[in-house]
């Protein structure tokens, strides 16, 4: 069923959708929602090359990179997604504080109806009425992001630093009309500068971009089940963050041209999208969709019931996607691509524990060999003590097949989609195709207002005829020809001081030491430094 729907024609696809999601939800009991776990245990990260996206919980802990604004206090204007499934779990990415979200389009302010209660500095900017009821409405939301970074050794070859001056500008605005329809649109401009400044690529220079234009409609189709239906340009985050994020990191987020529908009760939620990659330009408005490049899929969510483990607020998130790549390179092959994502993530609070789990297996076809891959990704926390300040001590695992990438047999090595690359590394030295690592973490407030991660960690590759690979996929260029296992160690740093509920500072750094698989292959220790200043309303 889901592959008929995937590939059939868009009105097909369309109804098998509607008939699909009436018989799942249908027949899921619509139980009373539990409430969204606390801040810290919310769906987010980098969602960053260092980034500022939240944890796949929009929780500093298992992600291995903190919210940027977690310890923000709530605005007048309390934002939740008016939707029956939980707020949490219900895929719109990494949340920055309790008001915003990375995606600004899931933000949803319509409780500022009432001018009573409009009182924030920028309130009159979030719900501004256009008739008399309220009933039509714009809500505009700007982001400013001034940053440095400071790399060592970059490409982890000895050489000059990079020293880069990052300027990033959002502006979006959000139009409501009625319940039932809505167009949301964001502007992003991006700037580098400094000596040695390293990638300056659309996603980091870029004159005026078109992040998002997008029409929704959406309404309840049912007693207690909500569906809509999204056609334009937009982000994709409804799965785990090693795989797909908005990749917060540079000064330009990731986007799609295409379709994607949706519905959800109160316990479970299911959705299809089909998508192409947009190619963004360096100068004004030259972002064309990259036909090329197609994402499509089916995800789905379950509410786990609360008695579990003796008490708990548990999601279940099965997913399907279908990657296409005209023009994918692996090893020496530049080649046709078409690739298979089956997985599930499992995560959620149970007591003070805090899990995040999640797996898939990808099968495929590239220049006529089969591809055989797959990826598990864990991490764990446990709060020692109560309430979202209190310090929080876990680990994480990560592994992620490799292999054939040289050869002409089966490809082992898996393919990192477009996931936040610095879950794993925040200078993107390293990314998770032939990767395995463990980390111990630790996260601690200090004061009410700055939240600090700290991490060690060593990496692996499982195979030694593979590649190194770098934060964005690409192979370190002669390690596939040179013998060994241990890759690297590396110590993290990342601490965010919330000075308003629409101001922040973020500081990260990195050390990589390279261990036998980088050394001889002539790569060298790295540092990566990071701080910036983020602004939002």
């Amino acid at each position: 069923m889901i592959w008929r729907c995937v590939h059939a024609p868009v009105e097909r696809r369309m109804e098998l959708f509607a008939l699909g999601t009436a018989a799942l939800l249908a027949a899921t009991p619509a139980s009373g929602a539990p409430a969204s776990p606390r801040p810290e245990a919310q769906p987010a990260l980098p969602q960053t090359a260092p980034s500022a996206e939240a944890s796949p919980q929009a929780s500093p802990v298992p992600t291995g990179l903190p919210s940027n604004e977690q310890p923000h206090a709530t605005p007048a204007a309390q934002v939740a997604p008016p939707v029956t499934y939980p707020e949490a779990a219900a895929g719109y990415g990494a949340k920055a504080g309790p008001a915003f979200y990375l995606a600004r389009w899931a933000e949803d302010w319509s409780s500022l109806r009432d001018p009573a209660k409009r009182t924030g500095p920028f309130d009159a900017l979030k719900f501004i009425p256009l008739d008399a009821d309220g009933d039509v409405y714009l809500t505009l939301s700007d982001e400013q992001r001034l940053r440095h970074d400071t790399i060592t050794s970059p490409g982890l070859r000895a050489g000059k630093d990079t020293n880069a001056l990052l300027l990033r500008n959002f502006v979006g605005a959000d139009l409501h009309v009625g319940e039932n329809f809505r167009a949301f649109g964001q502007l992003a401009s991006g700037a580098i500068l400094g000596s040695n400044p390293g990638n300056t690529s659309p996603v980091q220079r870029n004159d005026l971009f078109v992040q998002q234009l997008f029409a929704e409609v959406k309404g309840e189709v049912a007693p207690g089940v909500q569906a809509g239906i999204r056609v334009g340009r937009q982000d994709f985050q409804d799965g785990p963050i090693q795989l797909v994020s908005i990749q917060e990191n540079p000064n330009i987020h990731i986007t799609f041209d295409g379709v994607r529908a949706y519905a959800s009760s109160a316990k479970a939620r299911v959705g299809l999208f089909d998508l192409h990659y947009v190619t963004g330009g360096p100068d004004a408005f030259d972002d064309p969709t990259d036909h090329s490049r197609r994402f499509s899929g089916v995800t789905g969510g379950f509410v786990l019931p609360t008695d579990l483990f003796g008490g708990s607020k548990l999601y279940l998130d099965p997913f399907f996607y279908r990657y296409r790549n005209r023009n994918q390179r692996w090893g020496n092959l530049l080649d046709r691509e078409e690739r298979r994502f089956y997985g599930v993530r499992l995560y959620g609070d149970v007591g003070r524990m805090n899990i995040d789990i999640n797996g898939n297996y990808q099968e495929g076809e590239q220049g006529g060999r089969d591809i055989s891959a797959y990826q598990l990704f864990a991490a764990q926390t446990f709060a020692m003590g109560e309430g979202p300040s209190a310090p929080r001590l876990g680990w994480r695992a990560d592994y992620a097949s490799g292999g054939g990438a040289y050869g002409n047999g089966t490809l082992r090595s898996a393919n990192i989609l477009f996931g936040t690359a610095p879950y794993f590394s925040y200078g993107l030295f390293l990314g998770p195709s032939n990767f395995f690592d463990i980390a111990p973490t630790f996260t601690f407030s200090i004061g009410k207002k700055t939240r600090v991660l700290a991490e060690a960690a060593a990496v692996w590759r499982p195979s030694e005829t593979d590649a190194v690979y770098n934060g964005v996929g690409a192979a370190l260029a002669g390690t596939q020809n040179v013998r060994g296992n241990s890759v690297a160690q590396l110590l993290r740093l990342n601490a965010v001081h919330s000075l308003t509920p629409n101001l922040s500072f973020t500081l990260r750094t990195e050390y990589l030491k390279a261990a036998k698989a980088l050394k001889r292959a002539d790569y060298a220790d790295a540092l990566f430094l990071g701080i910036w200043g983020t602004f939002r309303f």
